[in-house]
């Protein structure tokens, strides 16, 4: 047993380890094994948090250390950048974790954040997220260097240590019941006279949209209903979802339409513009009778519940 004693006590030394540290062990030996390492837990029956474990089972010797969880807010500054890496798409807002290699010597990490926006679309007061940091093998104890919380493209805030436990759930309920309020250009094409279409005549003439139409639904909740969009039925349910909208201002600016509004969590903007083949009702194309088409989306903020005391890490 000298030996396997000698190369846990090697393992220990070529990685930082939490001060406390579990051992697991064929229940044959466990006696032999906390005469050895008698301030070690041997063969727990419940998981601990923040401990190194070691296992030697089935002539089998393995050191791990338990994850580390951080909190923090993230600021999309570039188009074209998706959540998660995805094909066709260079860049992506989990990449910048990539970078914490260098500081953590992880084995992976897990990235998960409180909703999803589209690849073209900014962010600009910062989404909450959390982040795993599995089977780190240094700094543990340590927050990421100020230059590792930057790139190109993604700059994390408030950033800071948490329990998985806790942060899970509060990433969780933020995402299922946090508004939103968006920034949009929005193309409306104009309207053609119905009677011309059904005698298949040439257009002739077009009606402008009226946009002052919208003064009617100004600072008012919008009850819509709204199916899943075509574009990510491959992966969703097919369920109709009741959410709301509420258009806090809009400016016509040389035909486009410039809107400010605020929806409800988990409301798919693009789908309110254009009414999806009628599949969100009412939709920003059916109030103004003409097809709508967004052109540019912005997410100027996201409600947010201040991090609770139990989530941090003391």
């Amino acid at each position: 047993m000298d030996e396997i004693f000698m190369k846990i006590e090697d393992l220990l030394k070529k990685q930082e380890s939490f001060n406390q540290k579990v051992l697991f062990v064929d229940k044959d030996y466990k006696i032999i094994f906390q005469q050895r390492f008698s301030n070690f837990i041997v063969n727990p029956g419940h998981s601990i948090k923040n401990t190194t474990i070691i296992k030697w089972q089935n002539d089998k010797l393995t050191i791990e250390n338990s994850s580390l969880f951080f909190y923090g807010l993230y600021i999309k500054k570039k188009r074209n950048v998706s959540q998660t890496p995805m094909p066709g798409v260079k860049n992506a807002v989990s990449d910048i974790f990539k970078d914490f290699k260098q500081f953590f010597d992880f084995d992976d990490f897990n990235f998960v954040p409180a909703g999803r926006e589209d690849k073209d679309v900014l962010n600009k007061n910062g989404r909450p997220f959390f982040v795993e940091i599995i089977n780190p093998k240094c700094n543990l104890n340590l927050l990421p260097s100020e230059n590792l919380l930057i790139n190109e493209f993604v700059t994390l805030k408030n950033f800071e240590r948490v329990h998985g436990d806790k942060i899970k759930k509060f990433i969780h309920d933020g995402e299922t019941s946090h508004k939103k309020t968006y920034s949009l250009f929005v193309y409306c094409s104009a309207k053609t006279d119905l009677l011309t279409l059904l005698k298949e005549e040439k257009i002739t003439t077009q009606i402008v949209p009226d946009f002052h139409i919208l003064d009617n639904y100004l600072n008012k909740k919008i009850q819509i209903a709204q199916k899943t969009p075509l574009r990510v039925l491959h992966r969703r349910s097919n369920l109709i979802r009741d959410r709301f909208i509420e258009i806090i201002k809009y400016e016509n600016i040389k035909g486009y339409l410039k809107i400010k509004l605020v929806s409800s969590a988990g409301t798919y903007i693009k789908e309110f513009v254009n009414g999806d083949f009628g599949r969100t009702i009412p939709s920003l194309s059916s109030i103004l009778e003409c097809h709508c088409d967004c052109v540019q989306l912005d997410v100027e903020e996201i409600e947010k519940t201040e991090l609770p005391d139990d989530c941090r890490f003391n």
